[in-house]
């Protein structure tokens, strides 16, 4: 295996774990943002935090707000 190819191998490793690391944290903080609301909640790469306001229908967690009657 040449050099160049390990250099990249191991870059590429690096950024695969910063990226997974990344990926856990932004799921567990949808995770504690939404616990307590009582909406269910999912997290995704392209999405983000959603929140089921609707049986069908997310929303961004960031579009919601709490409107006290």
């Amino acid at each position: 295996m040449s050099d160049d190819l390990r250099v990249v191998l191991f870059f590429l490793g690096i950024f695969l774990c910063i990226a997974a690391g990344v990926v856990t944290v932004e799921k567990a903080s949808c995770n504690a943002k939404t616990e307590e609301i009582g909406f269910a909640a999912r997290w995704s790469v392209m999405a983000g935090c959603r929140i089921e306001v609707e049986p069908g229908q997310w929303i961004p967690l960031d579009s919601y707000y709490f409107k006290q009657e």
